[in-house]
């Protein structure tokens, strides 16, 4: 079955089995999905908030050379500009109340989502994109009838299937074709299909999306747009510029999390970003350029393997592997099945894939122990809802490891969780998760996100 988010009709005949379309046998899933204390809610509400998007947006201020008020007014002068454009009431922006480094931006109040007479197709990255606020970037257009001219009003789909061939200059009739909001072209097709040149910046500025996200433009070092609960997860972490820190990211790029942590650290202290490619480690230090950031060493390295027990005399900044216990701060940002993003058109992982995420945590997870000194802290984090990938690991973490103990994951914003995972009362008081089902605030319409935090109160003996 097709997925269209602007078919209201058509959500109330969908199951989880046609979002989750490539599942042999979604019931065996189901339970992992859907928390015992949470059996009684209704597919429709899950299947709604997959497919729609947060509508409150977070954006993580670079403190090194901003303050948060100042970018509240900055945004807020941005949005004002916009709504008296086009004649909307301008969106509030304010500073997280537990977050002061987080602004958070409220979505429009209205949306004029009436369809234009012209279209621009887009790839289903691009048009979740716009769901969650980005204009429509040139690389994203798949396809734009042949009248369509700079200053067009349009209005922009994605295609959720994949079937619109690039360069497409007819109308695109397809039931799989998803309405994502309107907007008025920037770029006309010759700049958009050109062969000999790459196509780049703004094709189609957004000015309504069907999920009312407000779309802002960033000043490259003022800081950038991430989720909220990775906003918390660099604040549990508990890092500081006092006490000359060495934190490591396991698992880095896109940079997110370890640029955050160098802010709060104010550039002191030393951070190790670890991740597996070269290119992956040069989107950190792209990152780290462009917020001004100078404390972060990153190195093209498999985490699974950057222990050494008999390495001696080692330099942090030299690079992995590294003995055991070099580390104040663990951040442990796992692989996961990302059952917890959102918007989605549809999920094309198998029950097998989904399954295959806790083996690969449990690895990077015993290797995160082995990192920490006595006294420090590991955080472990994912962007699921699987209780496998979380409650479970934390509960296997703590049997398989004595040495460490569950500590509160403060701040504590994402709900906590009394499910039948083994985990006592108190333990899930400690841990947060944020998801399903949620109302419309900043803390809980969000993405779904995982974190917990533990305690290194003994070294790890090997054989």
């Amino acid at each position: 079955m097709v997925l269209r988010l602007d078919a209201k009709t058509l959500l109330s005949a969908m199951s989880l089995k046609d979002l989750f379309k490539n599942l042999d046998d979604v019931n065996s899933v189901l339970p992992e999905l859907i928390p015992a204390d949470e059996l009684n809610l209704k597919e429709l509400d899950w299947i709604s908030w997959y497919l729609s998007a947060p509508q409150f947006s977070s954006v993580r201020v670079n403190t090194i050379a901003f303050s948060p008020d100042s970018v509240v007014d900055q945004l807020s002068e941005q949005l004002e500009k916009i709504a008296t454009l086009f004649n909307k009431e301008p969106p509030k922006v304010f500073v997280h109340h537990l977050l002061p480094d987080c602004v958070i931006i409220s979505p429009w109040k209205e949306a004029n989502l009436t369809r234009r007479n012209k279209e621009v197709i887009v790839d289903k990255f691009c048009g979740l994109a716009v769901l969650r606020g980005s204009p429509v970037f040139a690389p994203g257009v798949k396809g734009m009838q042949s009248d369509v001219r700079e200053g067009t009003e349009v209005s922009v789909f994605a295609d959720a299937s994949n079937r619109c061939k690039r360069g497409f200059l007819r109308e695109f009739v397809d039931n799989s074709k998803t309405f994502v909001g309107n907007g008025v072209v920037k770029m006309d097709r010759y700049r958009l299909f050109n062969e000999k040149e790459l196509p780049y910046g703004i094709a189609v500025e957004i000015t309504d999306t069907e999920s009312k996200v407000c779309g802002v433009e960033l000043p490259e070092n003022l800081g950038i747009l991430q989720n909220l609960p990775s906003i918390v997860c660099g604040h549990v972490l508990g890092v500081n510029a006092e006490d000359n820190l060495t934190v490591l990211d396991m698992c880095a790029a896109p940079g997110n999390k370890a640029t955050h942590l160098a802010t709060l650290m104010k550039n002191k202290g030393l951070i190790i970003a670890l991740d597996k490619t070269k290119k992956k480690t040069h989107k950190i230090n792209k990152l780290c350029a462009q917020l001004g950031i100078q404390n972060i060493r990153t190195f093209a390295f498999d985490s699974r393997k950057s222990i050494d027990r008999f390495r001696e005399g080692v330099n942090l900044s030299d690079g992995p592997p590294y003995t055991p216990e070099c580390f104040d701060r663990v951040l442990l940002d796992a692989p996961c099945s990302g059952l917890g993003q959102r918007p989605v058109f549809d999920f094309d992982l198998t029950q097998k894939e989904i399954e295959s995420f806790p083996l690969v945590q449990k690895h990077l997870f015993s290797v995160a122990v082995q990192h920490v000194r006595v006294g420090g802290f590991l955080v472990y984090s994912t962007c699921s809802i699987t209780h496998a990938e979380n409650e479970g690991l934390v509960k296997w973490a703590l049997e398989k490891f004595p040495q460490i103990r569950l500590v509160p994951a403060e701040p504590i914003i994402g709900k906590s969780r009394t499910v039948e995972s083994g985990l006592s009362e108190e333990e899930s008081k400690m841990i947060q998760k944020f998801g399903p089902p949620s109302d419309c605030t900043p803390d809980t319409d969000t993405i779904g996100f995982f974190i917990a935090k533990f305690k290194k109160v003994e070294s790890v003996q090997h054989p």
